[in-house]
């Protein structure tokens, strides 16, 4: 799951935005609990099997993913937006790389 939000977000950055601007508009109770609520389960199983951090919760997710769109759009050059990613990813916890940097032809 983690390597399908990191690789939506960086082929993505459009809808990124227009989702980031659309939960303006909702209540707060209606977009994020929504979203922690579908994380919870996956975030378990992958504590469970050692792919990430047991203290980890569903908003430190959130918090990653919003990192990650950080990365992304404030390449220069968005064809490398997945080794950048993958590299600050590295930074914060090996097991998060996706290895999406590998297709950026480098």
């Amino acid at each position: 799951m983690w390597r399908q939000v990191v690789a939506y977000t960086c082929e993505s950055v459009g809808f990124v935005e227009l989702v980031i601007e659309a939960r303006r508009d909702l209540p707060e109770s209606i977009n994020e609990d929504r979203l922690l609520a579908l994380l919870a389960q996956p975030l378990a199983r992958a504590q469970g099997a050692g792919l990430v951090d047991t203290t980890w919760t569903p908003r430190d997710v959130l918090l990653l993913q919003h990192m990650v769109y950080g990365v992304v759009v404030a390449q220069p050059d968005p064809s490398r937006a997945g080794i950048a990613v993958d590299r600050a990813l590295a930074l914060v916890d090996t097991r998060l790389v996706t290895g999406l940097g590998e297709s950026d032809g480098s």
